[in-house]
């Protein structure tokens, strides 16, 4: 896969690309024309959630530093805020499940030494039933989180909230300033 274009900025801070004056300032003029011009706001869904509208405030204000706060991204920083909510949802659902699971197996335990033969069993079957059944609750959990965690990841790379996609966007190589004598040396 081809490594996406480099924004202007970066070719200009550069100082090694091979574009003529006019195909920079096209340039530049069309990655202006992609941006919307206005802040990103907030959606409904996301601002009924204290975790998303937390998340959303923390991801504009970076955002905002980076000159990047614009409202071409807000469908996908307003997706990523209410996914990254649904995954701590989720994952409390699944430690409240966890603490219900050793809360079981402790009271089995309490159980089986009061009980006779029989009723242990009977105690042990149900048991086993909640326990599989909380097991299985569980796994799902985990099979929905994980695909959560991917799309968000997918996000966080597309949108530089990642090292490798903030690399990307940096110069590979600082030009260094020409002293004097070489200026005089090419004839500048």
């Amino acid at each position: 896969m081809a490594r996406p274009s480099k924004p202007i900025s970066v070719l200009t801070s550069e100082a090694r690309s091979h574009m003529t004056a006019k195909q920079k300032a096209d340039r530049e003029r069309a990655e202006k024309e992609v941006l919307a011009g206005g802040k990103i706001i907030e959606s409904s869904s996301v601002k009924r959630d204290p975790v998303a509208h937390k998340e959303f405030l923390r991801v504009c204000r970076i955002l905002s530093k980076i000159d990047k706060n614009d409202a071409s991204y807000e469908t996908v920083i307003n997706r990523y805020c209410e996914l990254l909510a649904e995954c701590i949802h989720l994952k409390e659902q699944r430690d409240y499940s966890w603490e219900t699971f050793t809360e079981i197996r402790a009271t089995f335990k309490m159980l089986a030494a009061d009980n006779t033969l029989e009723e242990r069993i009977e105690v042990l079957l149900e048991l086993t039933k909640n326990l599989s059944s909380l097991t299985d609750a569980m796994n799902k959990i985990d099979k929905i989180l994980d695909s959560k965690r991917q799309m968000l990841f997918a996000i966080e790379k597309e949108n530089l909230f990642t090292i490798a996609g903030a690399l990307r966007s940096i110069p590979k190589k600082v030009e260094k300033e020409e002293d004097d004598l070489m200026k005089v040396l090419k004839g500048g």
